[in-house]
């Protein structure tokens, strides 16, 4: 199975980098509202996030073990990290829609914008300042901060304004601060009652798939060293286990390569998820890629997204040996 992954990653890889556009951005795709199972392009920097920091397992393993490929893993990231600069704003936040769009600027883009960054030597005060534009009374994060200070996280189709708290966001918040060295603990327990304490079958309003929270909190947990409460770990690993289909895989392969992640991050053990990997093999398509599935609310995905996390799960399961935090 090894030689496989090795052969399917590089055509991942040459997949992703076909795909990046001049301007270095992942290009995203949204469903199309008028025609049945069609989807259009909508620029954003929050997908390439994702894509930019799956990349890292091939960035930096892989001269020696997937055929000389991290050269063009690290180009990738390039590109991505030149799209994100030029797409900050001026009061060092991001927007789910780029700069200057419409939407107001959000805590869950910036963190994740801010973390790929904070990995390349910026400083993480000016993000740090930033983000706490979103904080609540509770010291726990909104998702958005409009123009005249009002903290929301969503607003439902009437335009009524929701002033409540989204689990994932706050994962994607405790990830970013916890690695600038800002403490947090308010947002890791708010985290912890939520997996001890709140239904985790389903997703959030802004990630309809749970798989979403288990591996947003999963890959914070990797690569901070935090560690939860034991009940709040072992509620977060049952649920994974429950998720699991007969088949062994999660559903599609942006769900199984979610799902694989976070069993990797939580350190579970491999023989579990085995046929998981096999399928994830079988799902990859002709051209390299791996199909969309939906990962933010409004139907937000990309190939890109999906093959990249898929390259990810088999390089870290399949072709690396476990390095935490690597």
């Amino acid at each position: 199975m090894q030689q496989a992954a090795g052969y399917a990653v590089q055509k991942g890889i040459d997949y992703i980098a076909r795909q990046q556009m001049d301007t270095g951005e992942i290009p995203s795709l949204a469903a199309d509202k008028h025609v049945r199972k069609s989807f259009i392009y909508v620029k954003s920097p929050f997908i390439s996030t994702f894509v930019h920091d799956a990349l890292r397992s091939v960035a930096k393993n892989g001269q020696d073990s997937l055929g000389g490929i991290g050269a063009r893993a690290r180009s990738i990231q390039r590109g991505i990290r030149d799209f994100l600069l030029c797409e900050e704003e001026t009061d060092h936040t991001w927007r789910f829609f780029g700069r200057g769009s419409r939407i107001d600027s959000d805590a869950d883009c910036t963190s994740c914008c801010a973390v790929v960054l904070l990995s390349h030597g910026v400083d993480p005060d000016i993000y740090t300042a930033s983000l706490a534009r979103f904080k609540g009374t509770e010291d726990i994060y909104y998702s958005y901060r409009d123009r005249h200070g009002t903290l929301y996280s969503w607003i439902q189709k009437d335009g009524t304004v929701i002033q409540e708290y989204d689990r994932v966001v706050n994962a994607n918040v405790a990830r970013f601060l916890t690695l600038a060295g800002v403490p947090c603990q308010p947002v890791w327990r708010f985290l912890e009652a939520e997996l001890v304490s709140s239904p985790l079958d389903i997703g959030s309003p802004d990630y309809p798939s749970p798989l979403c929270l288990f591996y947003m909190i999963a890959r914070a947990l990797w690569e901070t060293g935090h560690e939860l409460l034991p009940a709040a770990t072992e509620s977060l690993k049952l649920h994974l286990r429950l998720v699991q289909e007969t088949d062994g895989c999660f559903g599609g392969p942006l769900s199984t390569a979610l799902a694989t992640l976070a069993w990797h991050y939580l350190d579970m053990p491999r023989k579990q998820i085995r046929s998981a990997l096999s399928g994830l093999l079988d799902m990859q398509t002709q051209d390299g890629r791996w199909e969309m599935e939906p990962f933010f609310v409004g139907d937000y995905g990309s190939p890109s997204l999906t093959t990249a996390l898929v390259v990810e799960a088999l390089v870290r399961w399949l072709i690396v040996p476990r390095q935490p935090g690597s």
